[in-house]
């Protein structure tokens, strides 16, 4: 079981969030980003620094489904809403704010 607030770090070992190639980023993601006014590098950032705070769920596909969160500089808390498709790559299905 996952606790809450749990470091994204902490799926460092498993995933390598230092360098962690992103499998794909869905369309919408960027569409996303535009309308929010954030700038990509925030997906990375949030991925290696930002805390998943809900257990990981399943897909259809048996995937693992999960939220990173992290608070933007000056701003409201951003998730990233991630896809492990592979043990070390991520899809990267959408962003939004966490209010």
């Amino acid at each position: 079981m996952i606790a809450q607030g749990l470091s994204a770090r902490a799926f460092a070992p498993v995933l390598r969030l230092d360098v962690v190639p992103l499998g794909a980023v869905g369309i919408v993601v960027m569409d996303r980003l535009l309308e929010r006014g954030v700038a990509d590098i925030e997906v990375y950032r949030i991925l290696k620094t930002g805390y998943v705070m809900e257990e990981p769920e399943r897909t259809e596909r048996g995937e693992w489904k999960c939220k990173v969160v992290k608070q933007l500089r000056g701003q409201r808390e951003l998730g990233v809403v991630t896809i492990i498709i592979e043990q070390n790559r991520l899809f990267v299905k959408t962003v939004e704010w966490e209010d």
